[in-house]
């Protein structure tokens, strides 16, 4: 029987904002651990760490961070073409430098995120084959 597992109303609304956190004892077992692990996953949420963060917001992060993995992939003008996806500072925004300050991209909703994940999976298919 797999076990239960109850998130407390802190633990939702973190999923909401697409980061969950989890400390040493918040599960008794491993068994629920794991279950959660797996639930996680099919949810597209990776954990790392202690933290759980969706695939889509690390992606991001990877591509469009000053020291994220994939910076140097994307060109200057794709980067630029991404970030006027995020909305951190409101939607539509085309001031370079607003576009330009990571807290635009990282302040953005999960909607938002997704969209700039999509559009480097679409930017990055040429490349990748």
């Amino acid at each position: 029987m797999s076990p239960t597992i109850r998130l407390t109303p802190e633990a939702l609304r973190a999923l909401g904002e697409g980061v969950c956190r989890l400390r040493d004892g918040d599960f008794d077992d491993h068994q629920a651990a794991d279950k959660v692990v797996e639930v996680m996953a099919g949810m597209g949420y990776v954990l790392t760490g202690y933290r759980f963060e969706s695939r889509d917001r690390l992606l991001v992060v990877s591509h469009l961070h000053c020291n994220g993995a994939d910076r140097d992939i994307l060109t200057e003008v794709e980067n630029g073409h991404v970030r006027y996806l995020a909305d951190g500072f409101g939607p539509g925004v085309r001031d370079p430098e607003l576009l330009g300050d990571w807290s635009h991209v990282r302040d953005s909703s999960d909607v938002a995120v997704r969209r700039m994940a999509d559009e480097i999976r679409e930017l990055r298919r040429p490349r990748d084959g």
